[in-house]
C-alpha cells in the first residue's frame, strides 16, 4: 500500500460480491417496539433499497411470524423506487392473542434475482392483554442515546435513580407489572445481573441528593439479556407494585461484575429541560457501591431513560364533564384523557345509586342522549379500545 516496510498488511472484512442484476430489492431496515396490546394497532417500519439496475414500480411488504412463516399483514407499494434509492414504509397489524412472538419483515418483488436479501432479522414481540396499559415516559421516537442511564456497562458496577412524574404515567392508580427500556447495543450481553427498586414519592427532582431508601420495594433481582442492536428490554417485576398515582422513583443497580464492556452499549433517553434534575448516576470499577446508601453523590442529570411501564388494573384520571341542553337532547363533552382508548358513560337519577353497567361506551370525548327532567352523569376513562 505504498508505505514500505517488510511486515505490512491490509485486512479486508465483510467482502461481498454481488451480481449487477436488473431486479433486486433489498430489505434495508426493520424496526418496531418490542411490545404491543392485543386488539390494538401495532406498527412497524420497513426500509427497502432498490439494489438493482431498473426502477421498480410495484412491490409488496409483508409482516411475518417466524412460527410456520405465517403472514400477519401485507402492504402493496405502487410508488416508483429508482435504483440505489431507499424508501421507508409503515405497515400495521392488530394482534389478536397475547404472549411472545418472533416477527420479521419481508419485501416481495416479482422476478427478484436475489431472494437472500429480502427478509430482516427476527424481532421479539411481547403482546399484553388489552386491559394492560403501557404508558411511556420520554420520547418513544428519541434518537439520542448514552451509556449512563439506567445501567452503565462500561464500568463494572453502577447505580442510577430516576423520578418519573405522575403526568407521565397518566394513571390515578394501578399495579405496575414491569418496565421496558429502549436500548441500542453493539454487543450481545446475556444473563447480566440487575436489581431494581421502586417507590411512590412526592419528590419532583434529585437536586439535593439521592432519595432516602425508606419505602423502596425490590421488584426485580435477576438476570437480563441485552441483545445486539436496537431493542426493547422488557423487565417483568417479581410481584406487581401498587402505584398510588404520585410520582414514581426507580433505582437501578448493576452489581459489581468481573468485566466491563463497550462504552457504545447505549440506552435511549430524553432531555427534560422544563423539569430538570430528575436523575442521578454513579459508577466505578473498584468501589462497590451500596444501592441502599450510595457513598458518593454521583452525577445529577436531566436525562430520563425512555421507559414504558406495564400497568394492570389501571384507573385513568376521571374527566370533568360539561352538559349542554339542546332542547330534546343533552350533549355531554369533556377534555380527552391522555392514554384513554374509550370512555364509559354512566347515568342515574339518584346520586346514591349508580348502575354497574354504563349507559354507553364511546371512543370520542363527547356523547349525546335524550333530555330528562333530572339526571346525573359520570364519565370514566378506560385503556380498553373496545366495549
Amino acid at each position: 500500500h505504498g508505505l514500505g516496510g517488510t511486515y505490512r498488511s491490509i485486512y479486508l472484512d465483510n467482502l461481498l460480491f454481488e451480481a449487477m442484476v436488473n431486479n433486486d430489492l433489498l430489505l434495508s431496515s426493520f424496526s418496531t417496539n418490542g411490545y404491543a396490546n392485543a386488539g390494538e394497532t401495532h406498527t412497524c417500519q420497513i426500509g427497502v433499497k432498490n439494489n438493482g439496475l431498473l426502477t421498480q414500480n410495484s412491490y409488496t411488504l409483508k409482516l411475518m411470524s417466524v412460527d410456520n412463516s405465517i403472514e400477519l399483514a401485507s402492504l402493496l407499494i405502487t410508488t416508483p423506487l429508482a435504483p440505489e434509492t431507499t424508501a421507508l414504509h409503515t405497515i400495521s397489524w392488530i394482534p389478536s392473542i397475547t404472549g411472545e412472538l418472533q416477527i420479521y419483515g419481508n419485501v416481495s418483488l416479482t422476478g427478484d434475482s436475489n431472494s437472500g436479501n429480502n427478509s430482516s432479522a427476527n424481532k421479539q414481540l411481547t403482546i399484553y392483554p388489552q386491559t394492560f396499559y403501557l404508558p411511556v415516559a420520554g420520547d418513544i421516537q428519541s434518537t439520542t442515546t448514552a451509556n449512563t442511564l439506567p445501567i452503565n456497562f462500561y464500568w463494572k458496577n453502577s447505580i442510577s435513580e430516576t423520578i418519573y412524574l405522575a403526568d407521565e404515567l397518566i394513571v390515578a392508580s394501578g399495579n405496575i407489572e414491569g418496565l421496558i427500556y429502549s436500548s441500542n447495543f453493539v454487543q450481545e450481553l446475556s444473563s447480566k445481573p440487575v436489581k431494581i427498586w421502586v417507590k411512590n414519592t412526592t419528590e419532583t427532582n434529585l437536586s439535593t441528593a439521592w432519595l432516602p431508601f425508606e419505602n423502596y420495594t425490590l421488584v426485580f433481582d435477576g438476570m437480563v439479556d441485552f441483545s445486539l442492536g436496537t431493542n426493547s428490554v422488557i423487565i417483568p417485576f417479581s410481584a406487581p407494585f401498587a402505584y398510588s398515582g404520585a410520582n414514581l422513583a426507580v433505582r437501578v443497580n448493576r452489581p459489581m461484575d468481573t468485566e466491563y464492556f463497550s462504552s457504545s452499549n447505549h440506552f435511549y433517553y430524553t432531555d427534560f429541560v422544563a423539569t430538570p434534575n430528575r436523575s442521578r448516576y454513579l459508577y466505578s470499577d473498584s468501589t462497590v457501591y451500596d444501592p441502599s446508601a450510595p457513598s458518593a453523590s454521583g452525577t445529577l442529570s436531566s436525562y430520563i431513560p425512555v421507559t414504558a411501564f406495564v400497568a394492570s388494573n389501571a384507573a385513568l384520571i376521571s374527566p370533568l364533564v360539561t352538559v349542554n341542553n339542546n332542547g330534546a337532547s343533552l350533549q355531554l363533552s369533556w377534555d380527552a384523557v391522555p392514554g384513554a382508548q374509550s370512555y364509559k358513560v354512566y347515568a342515574t337519577e339518584n346520586l346514591n345509586s349508580w348502575l354497574e353497567e354504563p349507559l354507553a361506551v364511546v371512543f370520542t370525548n363527547s356523547y349525546s342522549t335524550t333530555a330528562a327532567s333530572k339526571r346525573f352523569f359520570r364519565v370514566v376513562a378506560s385503556t380498553v379500545a373496545t366495549p
